[in-house]
């Protein structure tokens, strides 16, 4: 049986790596665990998956992990052009919108819908993505793969950070452009937004304790600005556990939880696409430590195409054409990252 190996990041290898493979910032965003090889049994270090539903998982022990400082990883000089676009389902996105605003009442308050912009695979390599994301150094960074496609992203947003029953986490939600983030203290749809966020998360940890919850502050991710309230606890909740019971959040799935994910199951989007990613949870453990992540901010691909998914909160107070704007700056983000668009 092989056992899983540590190794230096200058034994790291970068085909194997891309061929199958996993990265996770860890605890914070300079510090990158590796993981690569063949998929064991058994292993001090995982990385693990589940869906936005709760509905699949997915685990990875590699056979090689690597720890290393972000600024200690030479990166060769690469030139990513953004890929051919296939389309997007933006029309999609305004229908499922129009439809929630005219179903909202005391029972329902928030969802959060997506759509999503799809590119060729033809002119850009995994490699060159995955060198950008490391490039750019914008957020908590994270992926999976092997050779039949996965995810690969840079989150603003933490799930749970572990070390023994302590836990920290946070409600991250609503989005203005960094240069009108001091409106997201006074803008009454995004204060509701993400009031229901941290409503949320209080009524999921309330059989936890010490927990604790702190005050809104403003949060910025590249050209957007969020709304961040953190929170800690203490809880003997195993990471699969909280993974479920936390996630979705109402930052990604709605508020009521029930409520919400049912919209989302009969909305247009989900019929197209019924096999989501975006908004689950995705991290790592080792010993007694784990970080895990909201998978938002990200690229997905299979064997043909690459794919960026984007999200926003829709309450009664939202207008389809802010929404629509807040998408597109959220994709756009994401485009800079991986393809180097300045535009």
């Amino acid at each position: 049986m092989k056992k899983q190996i540590h190794i230096s990041l200058d034994k790291l290898d970068w085909e194997l790596f891309c061929e199958r493979g996993a990265l996770m910032a860890y605890f914070e965003k300079d510090q990158i665990v590796f993981g690569l090889g063949d998929s064991l049994t058994e292993g001090e270090v995982r990385f693990f998956q589940r869906d936005f539903f709760n509905e699949n998982s997915w685990e990875y022990i590699p056979e090689f992990v690597c720890f290393a400082h972000i600024d200690d990883i030479q990166l060769p000089e690469i030139s990513t052009t953004l890929p051919e676009i296939q389309g997007n389902d933006d029309s999609t996105y305004l229908e499922d919108i129009e439809k929630a605003l005219n179903e909202f009442d005391e029972d329902f308050e928030k969802v959060v819908l997506i759509s999503r912009e799809s590119y060729s695979k033809d002119s850009t390599k995994l490699k060159e993505v995955i060198f950008g994301i490391l490039k750019a150094r914008l957020g908590l960074n994270y992926g999976l793969w092997d050779q039949e496609g996965g995810i690969l992203g840079s989150t603003p947003e933490i799930l749970f950070a572990k070390e023994g029953k302590k836990f920290q986490s946070m409600a991250l939600a609503s989005t203005r452009p960094i240069d009108r983030a001091h409106e997201l203290l006074e803008d009454k749809k995004e204060l509701i937004e993400h009031h229901l966020v941290v409503k949320d998360l209080r009524n999921k940890l309330e059989g936890q304790s010490a927990l604790s919850v702190g005050s809104a502050k403003i949060e910025t991710f590249g050209t957007l600005a969020h709304l961040r309230t953190d929170i800690s606890f203490e809880s003997n909740l195993n990471v699969v556990e909280l993974s479920s019971l936390l996630g979705p959040t109402a930052a990604l799935g709605g508020y009521p939880q029930k409520v919400a994910k049912e919209f989302i199951k009969n909305s247009k989007y989900y019929n197209k696409h019924p096999n989501r990613k975006f908004g689950g949870v995705i991290g790592v453990e080792h010993g007694e430590k784990a970080f895990a992540l909201v998978a938002i901010r990200n690229i997905q691909w299979d064997k043909n195409s690459y794919w960026i998914e984007s999200g926003g909160g829709v309450v009664k107070e939202s207008t389809i054409e802010n929404e629509l704007s807040e998408i597109k700056r959220k994709r756009k983000v994401i485009r800079d990252i991986f393809f180097n668009e300045n535009i």
